[in-house]
Formats: structure tokens, sequence, C-alpha cells
């Protein structure tokens, strides 16, 4: 499987959980559809590692999104939302992987996410603080520990855990928010 077909089936089963029509579908996708498997190879590595903003990898983002703009007729704020959706694809993508390779198996952890109105409420203001992120993690500790278990080292996940949990939340919300815009 190739690295846009890998990232589309993500964004596909993702959005068979969310309330999206087909167009949003289609356009919530414009700017994986528009890298090549090389950029999103660095697209995942660059939001995995936390890059500046002005790393090279981060340029096909913005070349595509110019592009999905011209091409949907997005609002500014669509565009926005569509990174984002992008970026977090791509981080749940590049943490999925790393996770799944150690086996660890991130439904658990995803089911958390899902139902936790509090922790969703905050990723739709944008506060993505440390205070909402710890709290979060204290609701879900034991389904996070559950997840680990059984790993010679768990404390080496924690981190990459939380990122997961992240990236699942923000590409749930700006898919809400995306197909309300």
């Amino acid at each position: 499987m190739t690295v846009k077909r890998a990232f589309l089936f993500a964004a596909a089963t993702f959005a068979a959980s969310a309330p999206l029509q087909a167009a949003d579908v289609d356009e919530l996708n414009c700017q994986i559809e528009g890298m090549s498997d090389t950029e999103l190879v660095g697209v995942v590595d660059h939001v995995v590692e936390q890059g500046d903003p002005g790393d090279s990898r981060a340029a096909p983002l913005v070349r595509t999104l110019a592009d999905c703009v011209r091409r949907h007729g997005w609002s500014a704020e669509q565009g926005e939302l569509a990174t984002m959706f992008t970026l977090s694809i791509a981080g749940q993508s590049g943490t999925s992987e790393i996770l799944t390779a150690s086996n660890i198996d991130v439904s658990k952890i995803e089911d958390a996410v899902l139902g936790d109105a509090v922790f969703l409420d905050a990723i739709r203001s944008r506060d993505m603080s440390d205070a909402v992120i710890e709290s979060m993690v204290d609701r879900h500790l034991s389904a996070i520990e559950e997840a680990v278990s059984g790993q010679s080292n768990p404390g080496q996940f924690y981190e990459l855990i939380g990122q997961y949990m992240m990236f699942r939340a923000m590409a749930e919300v700006a898919a809400e928010q995306f197909a309300e815009s």
C-alpha cells in the first residue's frame, strides 16, 4: 500500500465514524490527494517530530492549501480546518504506526478520546494547553495503562499516546467544524 493510499484509508476510516457528507470527505482529502508519497512522509515526520512551521517538510501543506482553496472555493476558515484535519491525520497516522509496531492497541485509547466531551469541547475552542492534556490523561489513565500493559518500559509510550489522542481528537473536531462551515 502506498503512503497516499494509507493516508486516504486512515481518513476514510475516520470519516466513516464522523457525521460527514461524501462531498466533505472528498474536500477534506484534497490536500492529501495533492501530495506525493514522499511529501506525505515528510509531513508525517514533520508533525510527529513537532517541527518548526518554516520546516521545508511543511511546504506541501501550503502549496496544496492554495490549490484546494482555488479548486473548492474555501473560505479562510475552511482552509484552516482542512489543514488542521490533514495535519491531524498525518500525526495520527505517524503515531499510530509507531504504537502499533510496538504492539499497543490504539483502539483502546481511541474509544476513551472520542467519548470525552470535555476534551473534545476544549479542542473545539482551540484550547490545547498542557492543563487540558493533563486533565484528559488523568481521566483516561486506566485506558492508557491498559494499552501499554505488557510493555517492558511502558513510560516511554505515554507522550506518544498523548499525541495520538490529541491528533485523533483534532481530526474529529476539524472534520465536524468543516462540515458545519
